[in-house]
């Protein structure tokens, strides 16, 4: 609820990530029902009303796709990889399927209750 925390085992130390409005590198919202890492290693951390992060440890600093990219809400609450390294999300409008290594225009493909769902709106914990 309150960002991205990171434990340095080394020290017992924690360092913070979170939104920052005058830093379009933050985070973009700093409630995170969800992270996860691809099979590459990259982290993707889903928000609250903040769109996907791409979040890079070694800067710190993480891009956005939000709903002007395509998907179709910024509420994400969950997160899974499939084997061919498309990125699944549940949202407030429906599932997407989100492929990193794809082109933007064919990168996001959405489906909601035309496609078949039981509802557009999925809830957190929902993967």
């Amino acid at each position: 609820m309150d960002g991205l925390n990171r434990l340095d085992r080394a020290t017992g130390r924690f360092s913070r990530w979170g939104y920052e409005p005058d830093n379009p590198f933050s985070l973009i919202h700093n409630t995170i029902p969800s992270i996860y890492e691809d099979e590459s290693g990259a982290l993707w951390i889903v928000t609250y009303g903040g769109s996907l992060n791409r979040f890079y440890w070694s800067t710190g600093k993480s891009t956005h796709i939000s709903d002007k990219d395509g998907l179709p809400d910024n509420v994400i609450y969950g997160i899974l990889e499939e084997k061919d390294g498309s990125l699944w999300m549940s949202t407030n409008r429906g599932s997407t399927q989100f492929q990193p290594n794809t082109a933007p225009d064919a990168a996001i493909r959405n489906f909601d209750v035309r496609d078949g769902l039981q509802g557009n709106e999925f809830n957190r914990g929902v993967r």
